[in-house]
């Protein structure tokens, strides 16, 4: 008995098992969704733990973390300012014995490392403080600059009053005391006499000698 053209014959009829786009994509969520609440804290618990060792990652490779550490820019210039200073140090009859020849050692590329990475920082903190610092300048700075003015605005004022008059000596202030006790003056018992001077706002008077 003769089959029709494209009609299989009778047990021969062939077939294929596979999956399609659509069934593929909602398989993921329709997981999760059949998982019982333990499973759902343990998976997420996983994919946390997976995104907290890739923000590892990336801290370590800009800088460590919370960007204390060198980063990988600080190692190059380090490691280009060590070479520099072992081959100088080679030309000058310095060589490195641990290393060999003009090399530098590990201590070396680590310190050039370091000293970059404090530069660095530094830098960013004096830009930080843009609130305390002026043109480059510290408040203390800014106060003493101040100060100084004050000072010579003072003595710029005496000198056109006649200049800063000259205390009186100590002869005259014996002389003084003296003419205090011929006039009969007594000083009070348990107290003491004390002289003082001020300069006039008019300025100049007789200058004491001594």
């Amino acid at each position: 008995m003769s089959t029709p053209a494209g009609i299989p014959a009778p047990g021969s009829v062939s077939f294929a098992i596979g999956t399609s786009s659509t069934q593929a994509a909602t398989t993921a969520p329709e997981s999760k969704v059949d998982m019982s609440l333990d499973d759902l804290i343990k998976s997420r618990r996983t994919d946390q733990r997976k995104e907290k060792k890739r923000d590892n990652i990336k801290s370590k490779t800009s800088g460590g973390a919370n960007g204390k550490g060198p980063t990988t820019g600080d190692k190059a210039v380090g490691k280009g300012r060590a070479k520099r200073s072992a081959a100088i140090a080679a030309r000058r009859g310095i060589t490195n014995s641990t290393a060999g020849g003009n090399k530098p050692t590990a201590m070396q590329v680590e310190k050039e490392t370091y000293r970059q990475q404090r530069k660095r920082t530094g830098g960013k903190q004096n830009q930080q403080q843009g609130g305390s610092r002026r043109g480059g300048k510290t408040e203390a700075d800014i106060k003493g600059k101040k100060k100084a003015q004050a000072a010579q605005k003072m003595k710029g004022q005496q000198q056109q009053d006649g200049g800063m008059p000259r205390p009186p000596s100590k002869k005259a202030l014996n002389a003084a005391v003296r003419a205090m006790g011929d006039a009969g003056f007594q000083v009070p018992k348990g107290m003491h006499m004390v002289i003082s001077f001020a300069p006039s706002k008019q300025g100049g008077g007789q200058q004491g000698r001594g």
